[in-house]
């Protein structure tokens, strides 16, 4: 099993957001006002520190939904993993076997 330090960022993060509607406009412009990056440039990390400061709410929501998702979707191909019959060890090392 990988440490989370191992695990690759998500460079989306990192990159510029390319404004192109006006919600997108209002976010990045409250965003950048409220940073004040160096070269002007607000990245969705700066964003979604932003409103998990400013509107917590909103973010802990996702958050929430995302895991809830993600858990479903872990005991459905656990279930079908098992009713297949498949051995789950030939999915490679980083698979520890666990439900």
């Amino acid at each position: 099993m990988k440490k989370a330090s191992e695990l690759e960022k998500n460079k989306t993060l990192y990159e510029k957001i390319e404004v192109d509607n006006d919600l997108k406009s209002l976010i990045v412009n409250y965003t950048g006002n409220l940073l004040k990056p160096d070269d002007d440039t607000v990245t969705l990390e700066m964003v979604m520190d932003t409103l998990a400061g400013q509107f917590p709410e909103l973010m802990l929501a996702a958050a929430e939904e995302n895991w809830v998702r993600g858990y479903k979707q872990g005991l459905q191909d656990s279930n079908l993993t098992k009713n297949l019959g498949v051995d789950p060890t030939q999915f490679g090392e980083d698979f520890d076997g666990t439900d």
